[in-house]
């Protein structure tokens, strides 16, 4: 049985912003909505389950991915290979904001925390995680 219970994806237009909210959702509904994050009309995938949220936001290839558990514990998934110093402007909840480099990951990685994720609410343990 899967962890997540409840999927929440961001639709903009405008300054408006609708929600499609969709309970137990299956592993290919929660990658087809992760392709539509654009960050520009859907910039933000919420993944939760009893005890801890996922949230991917972005797109087009640059994701932030951040855990967050009931301790109010939060971790941002990391690829140290992009520390650089340098700052990525990049939509997230309909806000564009500045993000460290190390901090904006590709696909193959955001689709590798969600995997973990939707299995039992956890970080990936092979992944890079900060906390925050």
């Amino acid at each position: 049985m899967a962890f997540v219970q409840h999927l929440s994806l961001d639709h903009w237009s405008g300054m408006s912003c609708q929600s499609l909210e969709v309970a137990y959702p299956r592993m290919q509904q929660i990658v087809a909505d992760m392709a539509r994050l654009d960050a520009r009309h859907h910039t933000l995938l919420s993944l939760a389950g009893e005890g801890a949220t996922l949230l991917i936001g972005g797109g087009n290839g640059q994701y932030v991915v951040v855990h967050f558990d009931d301790d109010d514990a939060s971790r941002t998934l990391v690829d140290r290979s992009r520390d650089g110093g340098a700052i990525v402007p990049l939509t997230v909840g309909g806000q564009e904001s500045d993000f460290p480099s190390r901090q904006v990951v590709d696909e193959a990685l955001a689709l590798r925390a969600m995997a973990a994720f939707f299995v039992d609410g956890r970080p990936d343990a092979g992944l890079d995680w900060e906390q925050d």
